[in-house]
């Protein structure tokens, strides 16, 4: 309805998503017609007239701004985010923000909205970074706005700040049409149309008052889940809407908790206080420039690419080489042997013919024995240069495929900060780019280099042998050949390292883009990122364009250089030949030598800097395989751990400080406490509520989360997979210090099932059972638990269907559905749950909780953390946190009744009913 709101609601794989993607033009219409009108009249005409039909219609030339289910966000500012590309107006831009909760956020960041965000947004947490997509679809002033299922990150209190601040008055209230996709029911009571799908249909369509009469079921759901949202949203008070809070915290949003006395306040900014901007924008930086490394390349980059191609490989390169042009030299002297003994010998029968007048066949000359050599010399070169050649290829391949199985092994056990501070695009420039050009190039440049260099080596000892006048001659000339070619290897090097460097914000570029080509052909700034990819092609092209125009600088000086070579070589042969020092047939072998070495040497200057350039590639590889990688294990030594490990779930904090990295301040304050099994713990960190939840006899799955983003909940979870560097202080699982613990070991008996669904290119078995060790049964039996095995069922592959590039054709909630099967069937006996069922609608959610709860058997030990807070005072125990250090850790029952409390002041505001 334009200028309403219109809700979508149906289960998970139902078709929602799809029909969002319909609506933007990124589905193949099979069937079935869309209007889309000229005007907004011709448009308002055709809603009435197709009202009663069932087609889809769109007035064409209106705009549009999309928020996808899985927010994007550019390598860029917070502000540039938000702005995507309008200009900048400030009452207007404070004003959606404020709607959005996000001055909160701002206000901790370092640089307030000027703080790079990074790649991804890995500087925001979940509900930060669905709040800036919703900020950058109200600032767009868009007539039509499209959202897919943007509160599944975000808390009650704070989706209910959005709901009313930014959906209802900033966009429905100005007759902007908004069609929303989402999971939380009870904003069904705001929507003038509400869409139900199933299996891919319209199931229902029409006002909310009117479900009751068409399906009874389904209203009841909906009224029980608008009750329990109605009832969390009591539970945490503070500013308008409640804590605005998302999940998964970075190392930038974490680090910055405590430093809001620092934090830029959002005000416009003087212009005239140049200095002061560049320093906040510089304080908010969070990318790293890309090394370069300048001058000579160093031995030792030569040294560990002979190593990693075999130095025995090498070596044998090496001989067949030195044999090939051993082998030619030595026909073309044998030829001009030949040649010179024929002369001689029919000048001396010439001579004896004249005296004796008779000949016979016996006087003829016999040549037999010099073909026959000349052949075998031949046949010997041919063979030399054919497996010489093979030989230098597959060295060069047994390099480069080293450097690449190096770099890679490194590359995944980098600690999780190096990608937060470096763009996809340079890992994947080392991985294509440097490893393209060692695996196709620096073979061929260090083949091409050791021909040309023996030729020219055999030249000089040709034209040596035949006219010792040319070594005077040639000397000078050597050394300026080497002068020329040292100048001009450092020009190439260097420009040769600023093409590399460039080529990384194009990939990074490209990577931004694709991911994001719905978003960016939603609202329409198609050109805009053109002109962001030309930009970026022509500052890598500028350093290409220089590389070719000092190529062609040298070529001119080494042409000149070869002719007065030539011409002196020639000069030096023929006064050798005229004062008879030298045969005509070895003067004449001198002379195309020299014709030849003279384009040798052009070659040798040439490919010695291709060589070199092609080593900077090695270079740059060499450099992310030394870097420093997550430690396996302690200083202290390994321990040797069971199989069974851990059968019981204790978890113990003792002194421990948590940091983000070492240069960044601690976000866990030397933390001390102990969980038995069996024990139900809420932990608040400042103002959040994180619930660890550890029972040997069932699981508890609906736990709830309150309060500001940034408070550290997720550093705990994250110091248990040691993706958090551990300052100071000792963790234990079932009493073995897990710094000990070898790394692969650890997180292999640990299952976690991320917010942001995983999955991998290959088969649905695959990415449930990567190591193909269960059975068919279990797999289904998973797929049965998390309500998908009527879905794969219908796969014409089944188990075996493909899974394309992150996971794309499934839904977000059936992946979520996929990864929370793939954890159940690791068998792990700690699980980590980081708000799983965010993309799963109430009723498969209740399923798999109802799943969980009669779990009783397994004994496991179950780590939640969700937005849903009803159950929170049923827990055995809560731990409060604030800025990083403990402040309490009793029932919640006890901190309940207390009024000093931390946990009271949460609760406070919770009506006398949810009290009790």
């Amino acid at each position: 309805i334009a200028g309403k709101l219109t809700l979508i609601v149906g289960p998970v794989g139902s078709g929602k998503s799809s029909l969002l993607s319909a609506f933007l033009g990124e589905m193949a219409q099979i069937s079935g017609n869309m209007f889309k009108a000229r005007s907004a009249s011709i448009f308002s005409d055709l809603s009435t007239h197709f009202k009663k039909h069932n087609y889809l219609l769109f007035y064409r030339n209106m705009s549009v701004a999309y928020v996808s289910q899985r927010p994007w966000l550019l390598n860029a500012s917070l502000k540039d985010n938000i702005l995507f590309g309008k200009p900048f107006v400030w009452r207007k831009y404070k004003k959606v923000i404020s709607s959005c909760a996000l001055l909160p956020d701002i206000e901790q960041l370092p640089a307030a909205d000027s703080t790079e965000i990074g790649e991804k947004g890995v500087n925001l947490s979940g509900g930060q970074k669905q709040r800036v997509t919703i900020a950058r679809a109200l600032y767009s002033e868009a007539d039509i706005v499209i959202l897919d299922d943007p509160f599944s990150a975000l808390d009650s209190h704070v989706g209910k700040h959005v709901m009313e601040e930014a959906i209802l008055k900033r966009l429905v209230k100005r007759s902007r049409t908004v069609i929303l996709v989402t999971h939380h029911i009870q904003y069904l009571t705001y929507a003038h149309q509400v869409i139900v799908m199933a299996n891919g249909h319209v199931h229902y369509q029409g006002k909310v008052g009117e479900v009751k009469k068409f399906d009874p079921d389904l209203y009841e759901v909906w009224r029980k889940a608008i009750r329990e949202a109605k009832a969390a949203e009591l539970s945490v008070p503070g500013m308008p809407g409640g804590f605005p809070g998302g999940r998964k915290m970075s190392a930038m949003s974490v680090m910055t908790e405590a430093s809001n006395e620092d934090a830029g306040d959002l005000s416009p900014h003087d212009d005239d206080d140049v200095d002061g901007t560049d320093q906040l924008e510089e304080k908010g930086k969070l990318i790293k420039q890309e090394f370069r490394e300048t001058g000579a390349v160093n031995v030792w980059v030569y040294l560990r690419y002979l190593r990693s191609c075999s130095v025995t490989l090498c070596l044998l390169s090496l001989l067949l080489q030195l044999s090939y042009h051993s082998l030619i030299v030595a026909s073309n002297f044998w030829l001009s042997l030949w040649a010179s003994d024929s002369s001689v010998y029919a000048r001396n029968l010439s001579r004896f013919l004249a005296i004796s007048g008779n000949v016979t066949e016996d006087f003829q000359f016999d040549n037999s024995p010099y073909l026959m050599t000349f052949i075998y010399l031949s046949i010997g070169s041919v063979l030399a240069t054919l497996i010489g050649c093979l030989l230098i290829y597959h060295t060069g391949y047994v390099g480069s495929k080293n450097l690449f199985i190096n770099m890679l092994v490194t590359v995944i056990h980098f600690p999780m900060r190096f990608f937060d501070t470096n763009p996809s695009g340079r890992v994947l420039n080392r991985f294509s780019g440097d490893v393209i050009a060692i695996d196709q190039r620096l073979g061929g440049h260090v083949e091409n280099l050791l021909r040309c260099t023996f030729f020219t080596i055999s030249a000089i000892i040709v034209n040596a042998v035949t006219s010792p006048y040319f070594l005077f001659a040639a000397v000078p000339f050597f050394i300026l050949y080497y002068c020329l070619q040292r100048f001009f290897r450092s020009t190439a090097r260097e420009l040769q390292r600023l093409d590399s460097v460039t080529k990384s914000p194009i990939y990074s570029h490209f990577s931004e883009t694709l991911s994001g080509l719905t978003v960016i052909r939603a609202f329409g700034v198609q050109t805009d990122f053109k002109r962001r990819a030309f930009k970026a092609i022509d500052v890598n092209v500028t350093p290409f364009l220089f590389i070719h125009t000092t190529n062609r600088w040298l070529g001119i000086r080494l042409d000149y250089m070869s002719c007065l070579l030539v011409f002196i070589s020639s000069v030096a042969s023929l006064s050798s030949g005229l004062h008879g020092l030298a045969n005509p047939a070895f003067i004449g072998l001198c002379i195309t030598y020299t014709l030849m070495v003279s384009g040798q040497l052009n070659w040798i200057v040439r490919i010695s800097t291709e060589v070199e350039m092609g080593m900077n590639a090695v270079e740059r590889v060499l450099e992310y395989t030394d870097m420093e990688v997550e430690v396996t294990v302690s200083s202290a030594g390994s321990v040797s751990v069971p199989e069974s490990w851990p059968s019981v779930g204790r978890v113990e904090f003792i002194d421990v400080t948590l940091s983000y990295a070492s240069d960044l301040e601690p976000v866990l304050h030397t933390a001390s406490f102990v969980i038995e099994g069996g024990e139900k713990v809420v932990f608040n960190y400042r103002s959040f509520i994180f619930i660890f939840h550890f029972s040997p006899y069932f699981f508890l799955f609906k736990i709830g989360i309150c309060g500001r983003t940034g408070s550290g909940k997720s550093s705990t979870i994250l110091a248990l997979f040691r993706l958090l560097e551990i300052v100071e202080g000792t963790v234990f699982i079932d009493s073995l210090d897990i710094s000990r613990v070898d790394l692969v070991t650890l997180r292999s008996r640990l299952a976690i099932i991320p917010q942001d669904p995983v999955l991998f290119t290959g088969t649905l078995r695959f990415n449930l059972d990567p190591n193909d060790v269960k059975s068919d049964e279990k797999l289904w039996s998973a797929l049965e638990a998390v309500q998908m095995k009527d879905m794969v069922l219908a796969l014409p592959e089944q188990l075996d269907a493909e899974v394309v590039e992150g996971g794309e054709n499934f839904s977000v909630g059936q992946r979520q559905l996929i990864c929370m099967a793939r954890a159940f069937l690791r068998d792990s006996k700690i699980i980590v749950l980081d708000e799983a069922t965010a993309s799963i609608d109430l009723e498969t959610d209740a399923k798999i909780q109802d799943i969980i709860h009669h779990a009783a058997q397994e004994h496991k030990t179950i780590i939640t953390i969700a937005h849903r807070l009803s159950t929170i005072m049923n827990y055995d125990k809560v731990m409060v946190l604030e800025y990083g250090e403990l402040k309490e850790f009793a029932p919640p029952s006890q901190l309940a009744a207390d009024d000093l409390s931390v946990f009271y002041s949460l609760l406070h505001g919770t009506s006398d009913q949810d009290n009790k």
